[in-house]
């Protein structure tokens, strides 16, 4: 065999080992045979390059001087190798497979893993696997590499330059912080933690030490957010404004501006949007700002930007709250046609909506009864214009000075009525089937219904109109009945899976007593489906029945009892016990011996082979033949434990 055959060899059995290292655990029978394979490969390949020296860049391999540019093997491994932030290995002769399965079971996990543990180069030190030496990849190099497959080193440099206390690699990483952050999605700063607490780690450090950077550097953050597809709620919404919140009404006007003026890709949601995540009262504010930046700038914009905004402002898409920026951008608009459709289109819109919040500014200022009952009178004129706009903001601020104020009788009283009509106006709507953004901040004027409970009962079961705030707002206004007619009439659609499947989903965002009633109600139906759809909704919910979920744990249905023992493994006081009911049954003569080795699949799937390691000891020691399923059953639980836990 010649030196171009034992690096082909080589490449492929390297290949192979770390595939079977990140599908098997190191004590499986074909990882230990690919590790001894490689192992044999190196050897041979010793005898023509010691060391043996591989540098890896992004699409080629460096052997023996010379860049290796053959695609497929030779590009996956650079890929590979390249994105765990390793620049080259050298292995020496003498290298054991000890330190080979140290390397490879480190190398074969998941990039943003191995950047959490410290990186290969520590972990080998730290193992002395002498003959194996990493070196890591240049900062410059990684802070200036082009493409999305570095977002997981760019994520795990957020933190790290912190950590180090570099002061001139924070400058850098800040410096370029807006090219590195178009690389991720938005989805990467709300639903990966990884990213989105680094990240928070370094924006936090720039405001503390450089305000000038850390704005510049939340601008790019924010401006990555307004890209979003949904309206975000609860959670998600607190998560978007934790962006937001250090930034001024001016450099929020700033962000605004670039992305209406320079961002062909904003769009009415992107606006809604970030409306949607500003406080009411920081709104002017920033339309302030942004007029005075407009007067400056207007004649500088081009015909096309100059169309975009006219789009934009004039659909029908924007909502109330987005409005308020309407007359700043549609004045730049200066040919005879855009301002024809402003008065035709905008002028009237954007009139009552100053007057309403005209009549706010009275009404939050105004402690006299007889200019308060005047206010009362100028809402209630405009009241069929705000139901028919569906105008929610002005309503939210309306309730904010009515709880603020609602302490006066005087002015409780006084604007019951209105009260009254917002409760009402808000349960119509979602009772149409139209949910509302943060029905909670609405639920404490929502005291009564102003429909019977044949209603709800109409428009859920026969009009099929079902979600989690009809549903919350039924158990909310009809406590008592309301619970058994709800179950009496899920009986009648006990078969209709799809419906089946939109009450448990929407019972799972409710966090309320009947809900689980009712999930409990569902589950007695036949469809096994819907049995396990009931279980997982559980396991998601604030606060679970245990007896009922202990009881599904010792029904033979398998696929059931995996269900409720997750639930009841998520637990800390119900775990220990479920792991008792599974693996600690009395077992006279191996007479239940199927059942506990379905019990220990049960465990081995939910990921609990490790809290359960005392119970499967014993079980992996049974004597006697008939319990020797049993025994390896168990033992092959220990080792799903001992991987885990290495």
């Amino acid at each position: 065999m010649n030196k171009e055959e034992a690096l082909e060899e080589f490449f492929k059995s390297l290949r192979a080992a770390l595939n079977n290292g990140s599908i098997y655990f190191p004590e499986h029978p074909v990882f230990i045979k690919s590790s001894q394979e490689l192992k044999e490969k190196i050897d041979s390949l010793l005898h023509f390059l010691n060391p043996l020296k591989i540098g890896f860049a992004v699409d080629f391999l460096v052997v023996d001087g010379r860049n290796l540019e053959k695609a497929g093997l030779i590009s996956g491994l650079a890929g590979f190798f390249h994105f765990r932030k390793i620049k080259s290995i050298e292995i020496e002769p003498g290298v054991t497979i000890g330190e080979l399965t140290h390397f490879l079971v480190r190398a074969a996990k998941p990039p943003m893993q191995i950047f959490k543990e410290g990186g290969i180069e520590n972990y080998l030190r730290k193992e002395e696997a002498s003959h194996i030496l990493v070196e890591s990849l240049d900062y410059s190099q990684l802070l200036y590499a082009e493409g999305e497959g570095y977002k997981d080193i760019w994520t795990f440099l957020f933190r790290e330059v912190i950590e180090e206390k570099d002061a001139h690699k924070i400058a850098q990483l800040a410096d370029n912080f807006g090219r590195i952050i178009a690389k991720f999605r938005s989805d990467d700063l709300l639903k990966n933690e990884d990213v989105r607490e680094n990240l928070g780690i370094f924006l936090n450090y720039l405001k503390n030490t450089d305000k000038d950077k850390f704005q510049r550097c939340a601008k790019d953050a924010v401006k990555l957010l307004l890209q979003y597809g949904n309206s975000p709620e609860g959670a998600e919404l607190a998560k978007f404004k934790d962006f937001f919140k250090d930034l001024s009404s001016g450099q929020l006007a700033d962000t605004l501006w670039e992305e209406i003026t320079e961002n062909e890709n904003f769009n009415p949601l992107s606006l809604n949007l970030f409306s949607t995540l500003i406080d009411n009262d920081r709104h002017k504010e920033i339309a302030s700002a942004l007029a005075s930046k407009s007067s400056l700038t207007d004649a500088a914009l081009k015909p096309s930007t100059k169309k975009r905004i006219k789009e934009l402002f004039l659909s029908p898409d924007l909502q109330s709250a987005s409005k308020v920026y309407q007359r700043i951008f549609l004045s730049l608009l200066k040919d005879g046609a855009a301002q024809k459709d402003i008065r035709a289109t905008l002028d009237y819109g954007l009139l009552r909506v100053n007057y309403r919040l005209l009549i706010l500014n009275l009404l939050a200022q105004e402690d006299n009864e007889i200019r308060l009952n005047l206010i009362r009178e100028k809402i209630l004129e405009e009241w069929e214009a705000i139901v028919k706009e569906k105008d929610v903001e002005f309503l939210k601020s309306f309730l904010e000075i009515f709880r603020m104020k609602k302490g006066n009788s005087s002015f409780a009283n006084i604007f019951e009525p209105v009260r009254i009509r917002v409760s009402n106006f808000i349960e119509n709507i979602i009772l149409q089937g139209m949910p509302i953004d943060n029905l909670e901040y609405f639920m404490d004027i929502l005291s009564a219904s102003s429909f019977k409970i044949d209603d709800y009962v109409r428009k859920m079961f026969k009009e099929n109109v079902i979600n989690q705030q009809i549903v919350k707002l039924f158990l909310a206004f009809f406590p008592k009945d309301g619970l058994f007619i709800f179950c009496d009439e899920l009986k009648k659609r006990s078969f209709d899976m799809e419906f089946l499947k939109n009450v448990i989903e929407s019972l799972m965002l409710i966090e309320a007593a009947p809900s689980i009633e009712i999930l409990k109600e569902i589950f007695s139906f036949p469809l096994r489906m819907i049995k396990i759809e009931v279980l997982k909704a559980m396991r998601k919910m604030p606060a679970q029945d245990e007896d009922f979920l202990f009881s599904v744990l010792k029904e033979k249905d398998v696929f059931l009892k995996k269900e409720a023992f997750a639930v009841l493994a998520d637990n800390e006081k119900t775990a220990e016990r479920a792991l008792k009911e599974l693996l600690g049954i009395f077992n006279p003569l191996g007479i239940r011996n199927y059942v506990l080795e379905k019990n220990i699949e049960v465990v081995i799937e939910k990921g609990a082979a490790i809290a359960a390691r005392d119970y499967l000891v014993i079980l992996s020691k049974k004597r006697f033949f008939w319990n020797r399923g049993l025994r390896e059953k168990a033992k092959e639980a220990l080792g799903y434990s001992d991987v885990r836990k290495h």
